[in-house]
């Protein structure tokens, strides 16, 4: 029986093929767009409110946002959730009628108005202030504020506000960078470094 020698070589280059396209189909397909039931449950978190007429539109999400302040319509990127923006379509009916009496009330009244009220309709998301921050992270951990760093994210951005905690002996005590939302004030991550 004699042996073939260009098999092998002919299999291995075969072997090999095969394997580079599967590592190109799977490096190539990137990640799957996020279900709408998870962009529904994300947004309806993060914003505290009822999501409707959620739709796909190329690479991104467009819904309706209902809440106590009124209503909203916000675009948020399909494959990763985060917002991309957010406009304040209509104030909810108890606010309406009170800008309605307002004309009919002595003209130096508009000059009193809180400034909440005189805000454009049309606002962006406010961002939490470094004290706000801190007494957050200050919840999740206790210890002595160093650091309070803002980053800026599709989703609004996020502070990294770094805890140290009291020394123990003669070295410094451990710290931890907590992650929270700029905007929710949700605490993302905690890392303790050692």
């Amino acid at each position: 029986m004699q042996k073939k020698p260009w098999f092998i070589p002919l299999l291995l280059t075969g072997i090999i093929l095969i394997g580079s396209i599967f590592y190109f189909q799977v490096t190539t397909a990137g990640e799957e767009p996020m279900t709408r039931s998870e962009i529904q449950e994300q947004l309806e978190r993060m914003y505290s409110g009822t999501i409707s007429n959620l739709e796909l539109s190329g690479e991104s999400y467009r819904a309706q946002l209902e809440t106590d302040d009124g209503f909203y319509t916000i675009e948020a990127n399909a494959r990763y959730g985060t917002v991309v923006s957010i406009v304040q379509t209509e104030q909810k009916q108890a606010e309406s009628s009170e800008e309605e009496q307002q004309p009919e009330q002595v003209e130096p009244e508009p000059e009193e108005t809180p400034i909440e009220e005189q805000e454009p309709v049309e606002q962006a998301p406010t961002r939490l202030t470094e004290e706000q921050v801190s007494e957050i992270a200050l919840q999740q951990v206790s210890g002595t504020v160093e650091d309070v760093d803002f980053e800026r994210s599709e989703s609004g951005g996020y502070y990294l506000v770094e805890i140290e905690q009291p020394d123990q002996g003669d070295e410094d005590g451990p710290e931890a960078t907590v992650q929270i939302h700029a905007i929710t004030g949700e605490v993302l991550s905690v890392v303790w470094d050692d």
